[in-house]
């Protein structure tokens, strides 16, 4: 089972007030400074998921485990139950369906409710838990008299007795059916391939021989063993660039052998990077629907590899994630959760990520500078909004899955400097040593031409050439403008709504100006761009199909 929410109070750099890691999804990342208690999410992750609610646990370091200011000493966890679609959902809904009116009784738990645990009172009944009875004195205060006594008529077998008791019994059987049983790994920092046993033949350790069983699997598991192997032989074909590589354990299972082109390496010979995101890939493919804890995923690993580790555990496996790192790399990267670890006194607090201003602060407490960091994935330079919305309105009918400000981000760099500025403006030459920051980089320009015969001016020709020769991609409009892209009709068509009064009527030529309503009056550019964007994009026109594609192209190639 995977879980959609934590909270932990008293272990480790966690006080005695419950922090809530909220809104768990697939793939969650913890970030933050050495020392702000990432690894101990992990730990106690680790250490709830062999708890049962009716059984003391042993398994506390009693120097180590318990915060140091505890007033308590008391460990607690609680569970995020939330209305689905959700991991929990269908405990919601059997929560939620003994009352019948939910939402009125409990109008803060209308999306989701958390239920705590104290470890201290981990014994053979729910009824010593002190939620029991924080719990027990909400339903007493929220539900009416004969609520509770239809409840408890349902799930304990009686009625009448004080409305106090029946809340309380009401409370006990409701903890009773939301337990969440799941299973956690915890693959740590240090991995190496070595012979032998551990736990779970995680970390490298005894992974050996968790992959000769899938290499050659007993009759009873044959399909889906196999159907394991082959993924991960997919992805070490796919980190390799040979199609034909594969993973190799043979009969002394002593190490793991990778051929490529007929010949046989043994793994480590590949380099460390490579070794360890075979050791992770592999790891996290041999169990199905358990939580996997992993710590620092981008040890030896450059941002281009850590990406690909996500994508096959986003992609090719039905577990659940949670990993701590240092790394930035995860910041863009879709479905994926970012939580940012801090410790404020002397105590941990974790919070999900959701805007771009905490992003920027991760980073600044990550010691990032702004010039560390090279703006997007790819940009596209435009002169103005109306650009903008037509470029988005392209690209997302070619390739819908690619997101502005994900994949790629459209800056503006105004007409003043392409029409009104020298070849040798100071301005220019600025822009242009901007735009080398990231080479992964379009400008998108308006020819201007009167006629198939006019000619560029030298300040663009300037900015073509540079952009050309730093391998950036620079897009002169085959038209006179942008909006010569635009068909006849679908143009007089947006024109007759954003200018209801205008009784012109544009005839399209690839050098028009379809910019002018009169000699003193411009189009409504946005406006115009806005309505055509709600039309299927039509890429016939001039070399437009040509264009576009290239430029997609590029952003995919740079978000790979």
């Amino acid at each position: 089972m995977k879980i959609d929410g934590i909270a932990i109070a008293g272990f480790r750099s966690f006080g005695d007030q419950l922090v809530e890691i909220n809104d768990l999804q697939k793939i969650n990342v913890f970030i933050g400074k050495n020392n702000s208690g990432k690894s101990n999410i992990l730990r106690f992750i680790k250490h709830v998921s062999e708890m049962k609610i009716q059984e003391p646990y042993k398994g506390f370091n009693q120097e180590l485990d318990y915060s140091v200011d505890s007033k308590t000493k008391d460990i607690q966890f609680g569970f995020q139950i939330k209305k689905g679609p959700s991991a929990t959902s269908h405990l919601y809904d059997q929560v939620s369906s003994q009352f019948t009116k939910w939402d009125d009784h409990f109008p803060e738990w209308k999306k989701s409710f958390w239920f705590v645990y104290s470890t201290r009172h981990l014994n053979r009944t729910v009824e010593g838990q002190p939620f029991a009875k924080t719990l027990g004195d909400h339903i007493f205060k929220a539900c009416p008299p004969d609520e509770t006594n239809r409840i408890t008529g349902k799930l304990c077998g009686y009625t009448q007795g004080s409305p106090e008791k029946r809340a309380q019994d009401i409370a006990v059987k409701l903890l009773q059916m939301t337990q969440i049983p799941f299973t956690a790994y915890l693959i740590d920092a240090f991995r190496q391939i070595t012979h032998g046993e551990d736990d779970a033949g995680l970390s490298g350790r005894g992974l050996i021989k968790k992959l000769r069983s899938l290499q050659s699997p007993d009759l009873n598991n044959y399909q889906a063993s196999k159907l394991k192997f082959s993924k991960i032989n997919e992805f070490v074909q796919e980190l390799l660039g040979e199609p034909d590589a594969f993973l190799e354990i043979p009969a002394e299972q002593d190490d793991i052998y990778v051929s490529i082109k007929d010949k046989i390496l043994p793994l480590h010979s590949l380099g460390t990077g490579i070794h360890e995101l075979i050791i992770l890939a592999a790891s996290v493919t041999v169990y199905d629907n358990v939580v996997f804890c992993i710590e620092e995923p981008e040890i030896h690993l450059h941002p281009g590899l850590q990406k690909k580790f996500i994508k096959y555990i986003k992609d090719k496996t039905n577990n659940q994630y949670f990993i701590t790192t240092h790394s930035n790399s995860f910041f863009d990267l879709e479905d994926v959760n970012i939580y940012h670890c801090r410790l404020i006194g002397r105590h941990t607090k974790c919070n999900l990520v959701t805007t771009h201003l905490q992003k920027s602060s991760i980073l600044s407490d990550l010691g990032f500078k702004a010039s560390d960091i090279l703006q997007s994935n790819y940009v596209v330079w435009v002169e103005g909004p109306s650009d903008r919305t037509y470029l988005n309105h392209w690209i997302k009918s070619k390739n819908p899955s690619l997101i502005e400000g994900l994949h790629y981000s459209i800056m503006f760099y105004g007409g003043r400097l392409l029409s009104h500025l020298a070849f040798n403006d100071p301005e220019v030459s600025e822009f242009i040593q901007l735009c080398k920051l990231n080479r992964n980089a379009c400008i998108m320009i308006d020819s201007d031409k009167k006629t198939a015969h006019t000619w560029l001016n030298d300040t663009k020709k300037r900015i073509i050439k540079d952009f050309n020769t730093n391998g950036a991609f620079a897009w002169v409009t085959n038209g006179r403008t942008i909006e010569n892209y635009i068909p006849e009709k679908i143009f007089n068509d947006a024109i007759e709504v954003v200018h209801p009064k205008t009784k012109k009527f544009f005839k399209w030529d690839r050098f028009n100006d379809l910019t002018k309503l009169r000699k003193d009056k411009t189009i409504d550019k946005v406006g115009i761009a806005k309505k055509v964007s709600l039309c299927p994009a039509d890429f016939s026109m001039l070399d437009l199909e040509k264009q576009i594609s290239d430029l997609v192209q590029k952003i995919e190639n740079a978000n790979k």
